[in-house]
């Protein structure tokens, strides 16, 4: 039998209902995001668990294969990878399922990617990736352990 822990959280709900203004600041040279139209179960598992690992993601390590498909395949779903020096160095989703309303469902970075000043160019890449084609308000939440 698991253990379990019980771990008390403050989630915050943010919306934003107008494109930002301004510049989206740049990706580093050797950086990239790559949208995955068709993400395996496998990668999408690695990049979930590495990037929450330290943050108490958990929702998605417990769907079944039938049912983590069935999340990547929905209409709406796009996952993005940055990748960093041809290694993946992060990811964000976006749900467009209930257009024109966008959820930014995921975002983080690998543990070796963090502090190195690329997880603000990626926010501004996935709100900026958000905002283009039916959007009018993109949502997201965060919590204490994020």
């Amino acid at each position: 039998m698991k253990s379990v822990h019980n771990v008390g959280v403050d989630v915050t709900f943010l919306r934003m209902d107008r494109p930002a203004l301004g510049i989206v600041p740049a990706l580093p040279a050797e950086a990239s995001v790559v949208a995955v139209p068709r993400c395996s179960s496998a990668y999408y598992r690695f990049l979930y668990d590495n990037v929450g690992q330290d943050y108490c993601w958990w929702l998605r390590r417990t769907l079944s294969e039938r049912e983590l498909r069935a999340v990547l395949d929905a209409p709406g779903t796009e996952i993005h990878v940055l990748m960093l020096k041809g290694e993946p160095a992060g990811f964000y989703e976006l749900d467009r399922s209930q257009a024109p309303l966008v959820n930014l469902s995921y975002f983080g970075l690998l543990p070796w990617a963090v502090g190195q000043g690329l997880g603000y160019a990626l926010l501004h890449h996935a709100i900026f990736t958000a905002w283009q084609g039916h959007c009018a308000a993109l949502t997201v939440n965060t919590c204490t352990a994020d």
